[in-house]
């Protein structure tokens, strides 16, 4: 059966260096192509987030995903991958990160749409808008993924054969805002 639910995340926060945030691998070494310190907090949050211990994620909507796919570091940064390691190691799942973030995107979504249950996409915020008009269209999602949020969920789930679309906020982390992407057409 093919997947049903698909949860679209952006990459844990970044290295911000007019803030002088860097960016830090697991292992604490400074990388610039990392998550920042507050991205690591973020993806550690995710875990229970997704994969609470008591069972179902609380938000409505969401799942247990069944699996995760993240943009590729080649050539970019490790941000996607490194936010939802944590959680893929928690769920004893193999990341499907060999899809580039911007030409992949087709072959990411056949391969999302094919899975058994539950997905999670991690993927670079500019490359997410693409993501929705491949599920839903051009008029259903907002054409754009604010460069400034790391804590919202892009809901898209079958019913009656067509896809829907929902923002959901995460709430994981202080400053963590409620309301969604406004629509940037």
């Amino acid at each position: 059966m093919a997947a049903r639910t698909i949860m679209v995340i952006r990459h844990a926060e970044k290295p911000d260096r007019a803030s002088g945030i860097g960016g830090v691998r697991a292992d604490g070494a400074a990388d610039p192509q990392e998550l920042s310190v507050r991205g690591w907090q973020r993806a550690g949050a995710l875990v229970r987030f997704f994969a609470p211990v008591s069972g179902q994620p609380v938000l409505s909507g969401l799942q247990r995903p069944q699996a995760i796919f993240a943009a590729s570091a080649k050539g970019k940064s490790t941000r996607p991958l490194s936010t939802v390691g944590p959680l893929a190691a928690a769920l004893g799942l193999t990341v499907h990160d060999e899809f580039s973030s911007e030409s992949g995107v087709p072959e990411m979504i056949a391969g999302a749409r094919a899975s058994p249950g539950p997905v999670l996409i991690c993927w670079r915020h500019g490359s997410i808008p693409s993501i929705a008009r491949s599920l839903v269209g051009p008029t259903c999602a907002p054409s754009q993924w604010s460069i400034d949020r790391f804590d919202l969920v892009w809901l898209f789930q079958t019913k009656n054969d067509a896809w829907t679309f929902e923002q959901l906020p995460q709430l994981l982390l202080a400053g963590d805002r409620s309301e969604p992407i406004p629509d940037g057409r």
